[in-house]
């Protein structure tokens, strides 16, 4: 899969609360949609929206906000990958931040899950 199509999404719970069938609603006038993954934690749910073209996905990440009671904090998952980088602590090793490898870890174990849901459907 194209990391460039896909989007990285986020909205607080306790709110409008975001499933397939509305987040597909709230993207596809941006263009395909090819799939929608979610995870939902306690504090925030979070998803992977698969666009059918790059530029789909540029135009929503710029555009997409939801609904105005529980907005959508949209990211292109190719620019959240780019800034995952090491930081020089004051004792001047290298440290990854720990909340962008879990988060890269879940897009990767995502990534494949959509892979192998791909090759399913051929």
């Amino acid at each position: 899969m194209d990391k460039e199509k896909m989007l990285k999404v986020s909205w607080e719970k306790g709110g409008l609360e975001y499933n397939e069938e509305r987040l597909r609603g709230v993207f596809e006038t941006f263009g395909e949609v090819e799939d929608v993954v979610i995870r939902s934690s306690k504090k925030k749910g979070s998803a992977l929206v698969v666009m059918a073209s790059k530029e789909a996905a540029v135009a929503a990440s710029g555009s997409v906000c939801g609904d105005v009671s529980n907005p959508l904090l949209v990211i292109r998952l190719q620019a959240a990958v780019a800034n995952c980088e090491p930081v020089k602590s004051s004792d001047g090793q290298q440290h990854v931040n720990e909340e962008e490898v879990v988060g890269e870890a879940f897009e990767d174990s995502v990534l494949q899950k959509l892979q192998k849901a791909a090759e399913r459907q051929k």
